[in-house]
């Protein structure tokens, strides 16, 4: 079946949930999905992940389970639920582990509070569990139980997308344009054969031309570096004083377009486009994605269409049934490569869920914008409120500009927010951020 780009799904949120009606259990596991040990991992980017777990509420639904790490500030809670996002209850996981590396489930999993769940689940009668991306954990929990997954997600073919050089060999067996690669394990090879590989693969290439290095298995641009040719010893010593021993080596394109394109593959094996956005990204740190009304004029967002249709209905025909998002990037010549498959709840899926409402609502596409925002001083979510009412989200009042308020959390430390913006015009989406922050006091 041939995907139609040019209409989205329609109702995101119970499609994603795939049209399951009945109440779910709600495990919105980040970090659980990295393998161990996760030494190359920040502790404070395991903390973010493990914080995300309470974005599992968006996607809820009356009488849903979502579990969770974080408590959602009591007015930010009250806020989502008047503007009838998320629906659920909280199942909080209250402590977490002194191991910062070890996500707030598996913490979970070691506290022998599983037949206190269990129990919880039998009363709601929830036998399905809507997770982030179906983790080993989960799927040994859920065996362990005799729960099952809004997905069907293979926990072998989830590994095999997951990791960048598997995905790669699948994409030239599809007779698909991949980047020129190599692979590098430590400590099975040495500088020699580091030295070999470089010359054999970029002979060719000047020295100041920058390559780019990363561990097989990541995400969110963790432990991703460039170098170029000429500083390789240099690269060669930062990649064996890292955890991972499996890299992936190619050429690194400067100036390109960060395209995602996500699609869902139903039980009735028909593929919806559920949206596509380019991706904001500080270094190779993932910030957030924007989008606009789609042109039919952009070959490059063409054939990123193209190439999509072709993995999209390769991994349905291996039993995949749920939400897989592409990344691309598009050359200043037009060149368009694959990069990963996330084969999972995506960091801008949300956004495109939201998105897809407002236009439905209005009517007509529109510009919006998913990033992350930090003040350093500490302001409650009432004052966010109070000062924005008139251009906050509503989902009695269709705003043709405005702000969405999808995370926040305030400590000493500061104020996190991660917001969606939307307009009908680029200038207007300027226009409604710059009004945010001014209406908080703080541009």
């Amino acid at each position: 079946m041939k995907i139609d780009f040019s209409r989205k799904v329609k109702n995101p949120i119970e499609r994603l949930r795939n049209s399951v009606q009945e109440p779910l259990l709600i495990i919105y596991d980040v970090l659980g999905h990295f393998a161990k040990p996760r030494d190359h991992l920040s502790k404070s980017f395991c903390s973010n992940l493990n914080a995300r777990a309470k974005n599992g509420f968006l996607f809820s639904q009356e009488k849903d389970l979502v579990m969770t790490s974080s408590k959602l500030d009591i007015n930010h809670w009250q806020w989502l639920k008047s503007v009838n996002i998320g629906k659920g209850d909280l199942f909080f996981v209250e402590q977490m582990s002194e191991d910062e590396e070890e996500s707030f489930f598996e913490f979970f999993l070691r506290q022998n509070r599983t037949a206190y769940l269990i129990e919880l689940l039998k009363q709601r009668q929830i036998c399905k569990i809507f997770s982030w991306m179906n983790s080993q954990n989960e799927v040994t929990f859920a065996s362990q139980n005799n729960l099952e997954f809004a997905w069907t997600c293979p926990f072998s073919l989830v590994q095999e997308h997951f990791d960048k050089i598997l995905f790669k060999e699948k994409v030239r067996n599809l007779h698909l344009p991949v980047i020129d690669f190599f692979t590098f394990q430590t400590p099975n090879e040495d500088r020699k054969k580091w030295q070999s590989k470089i010359k054999m693969n970029f002979a060719n290439y000047l020295p100041e031309k920058k390559l780019i290095a990363k561990p097989s298995s990541s995400a969110a641009g963790s432990g991703i570096f460039t170098f170029q040719v000429k500083d390789q010893n240099h690269a060669y010593e930062k990649i064996i004083s890292l955890e991972s021993n499996l890299w992936l080596i190619e050429e690194y394109f400067e100036e390109c377009r960060s395209v995602n394109i996500q699609i869902f593959i139903s039980d009735t094996h028909q593929l919806d486009f559920f949206g596509v956005s380019e991706q904001l990204l500080q270094g190779f740190s993932y910030r957030g994605n924007h989008g606009s009304p789609q042109s039919c004029n952009d070959q490059g967002m063409a054939e990123c269409f193209v190439q999509s249709q072709v993995i999209a209905h390769d991994i349905a025909k291996q039993g995949y049934r749920g939400l897989i998002g592409l990344d691309f990037v598009i050359t200043p010549k037009n060149e368009v490569r694959v990069l990963e498959n996330n084969i999972r709840l995506n960091g801008s899926t949300f956004s495109l869920c939201l998105v897809a409402e407002i236009e439905k609502t209005l009517g007509k596409q529109i510009f919006w914008r998913f990033e992350k925002l930090f003040f350093e001083s500490s302001i409650s979510f009432v004052r966010i409120y109070e000062s924005n009412k008139e251009i906050l989200y509503s989902s009695q009042v269709p705003l043709l500009a405005g702000i969405f308020i999808q995370e926040y959390a305030s400590s000493e430390r500061g104020t996190e927010l991660a917001v969606i913006s939307w307009a009908t015009s680029k200038t207007q989406l300027e226009d409604v951020i710059l009004q945010f922050k001014l209406n908080i006091g703080l541009h």
